[in-house]
């Protein structure tokens, strides 16, 4: 399933885990530049990635998911 990056959530709460993209994506198991990709794109990605982008920031998939579009 394909969803809707909040890219804007996903930066705020990396940033407020003093994380960096780097550091996202070694705990995520992505690429840096697909992190990268989902902070700074309107985008659609599987659901599983961002689930593991979630578990690597310890917070709910649900908060990055853009609702509205």
């Amino acid at each position: 399933m394909m969803v809707n990056v909040n890219a804007e959530k996903l930066q705020n709460e990396r940033v407020s885990k003093g994380m960096s993209r780097y550091k996202l994506s070694l705990l995520s198991g992505l690429a840096s530049n697909a992190v990268f990709r989902m902070e700074t794109k309107k985008q659609k990605v599987s659901f599983v990635r961002l689930q593991a982008v979630a578990k690597a920031l310890n917070c709910d998939v649900n908060k990055l998911i853009d609702k509205e579009n």
